[in-house]
């Protein structure tokens, strides 16, 4: 339930997610800090100081706090104001990685700062939680030449009946609207609107530096801050100026030097999949460096004869334009 609702919001919740979400691990600094140091430091501006607190975390003693990256394995129990339960305890918990973007908003900000063994009680708003009800933004118009029916099933199409959708869950949209021509249907998820109360129980925890490479998310280096509103959503295409670079510092490709920005979707495989992990974090203006592991990148094969194989790379990107889908 709580990892489906994450896939089936619309892009408006998303993008305040990945805001909530960054603007939270600033909050928790002193629990687990992986946000952007004060300009009046001299040595590297406006960079997270992520590697350095990796760095600490892997040799203290101290109990490890939840942070974004990590590894969490939570058993949940979901309830209504009134008691009523939607989402029953399963004492299998279930694993995610915090900020990939596959949990509710509020979930996601109740994990930061908790330990191994903690278990908590929050109330998430609508907003917070599967989205709010009656949103415009979440109905989308579909033209019926699209929709590929037989003409039984389009006899079939009314208005409160709900039609498939294409995608790996099996999600239903319902229908609010028919015409001669197309269909709106609303993307909401069935609990938008509902304040929640979620009881969390994180069973175990696996701080990003103790990943494996392929595991580990990627998380943009700031170099220059965007504005810190505008986020991209899977789906959505991307403006992007970049370099890349192996970690021997040569160059295997330039948008710059082409001086052409270089546009592709996010979240929908047309890139490796460290692009596709970073990108969605950036928001517009910003410029950041990815560093990217070979099993996020082009793998043993490499991509000849400009990256070996096994090769782990390092992008300057610069986000310049989100065009939502």
């Amino acid at each position: 339930m709580i990892r489906g609702a994450a896939r089936a919001v619309h892009r408006s919740l998303a993008t305040k997610r990945t805001h909530a979400l960054r603007s939270s691990v600033c909050a928790v600094r002193a629990l687990h800090s992986i946000c952007v140091p004060s300009m009046s430091m001299t040595t590297r501006p406006a960079m997270r100081s992520f590697g350095i607190e990796m760095n600490a975390r892997m040799f203290s003693t101290k109990v490890p706090t939840v942070g974004l990256g990590d590894q969490v394995f939570i058993c949940i129990e979901g309830k209504f104001p009134d008691g009523e339960i939607f989402d029953p305890r399963d004492d299998t918990p279930q694993k995610f990685t915090v900020g990939d973007g596959d949990m509710i908003i509020g979930l996601e900000e109740a994990l930061l700062g908790m330990k191994k063994g903690d278990k908590k009680t929050v109330i998430l708003p609508p907003e917070m939680a599967f989205g709010v009800a009656d949103d415009d933004g979440n109905r989308v118009r579909i033209p019926r030449s699209e929709l590929n029916l037989l003409p039984s099933e389009e006899k079939m199409l009314e208005v409160g009946s709900y039609l498939g959708l294409d995608d790996e869950d099996g999600d239903m949209a319902k229908i609010v609207e028919i015409d001669a021509d197309s269909i709106v249907v609303d993307m909401s998820h069935e609990l938008a609107g509902k304040t929640v109360h979620l009881t969390i129980e994180l069973v175990d925890h696996i701080p990003i530096e103790r990943q494996q490479a392929s595991e580990r998310l990627v998380i943009p280096q700031v170099i220059t801050s965007g504005d810190d509103e505008t986020y991209p959503s899977k789906g959505d295409t991307l403006a992007v100026h970049y370099e890349g670079k192996l970690t021997n510092g040569k160059v295997f490709d330039s948008s710059r030097a082409r001086g052409t920005p270089f546009e592709f979707r996010v979240g929908v495989g047309h890139v490796i999949k460290g692009w596709d992990e970073g990108m969605i974090l950036m928001s517009k203006g910003e410029r950041a460096r990815l560093y990217i592991p070979s099993e996020k990148a082009y793998g043993r094969q490499g991509a000849p004869p400009v990256i070996p194989p096994n090769a782990d790379l390092i992008f300057d990107v610069e986000l310049i334009q989100i065009k939502p889908q």
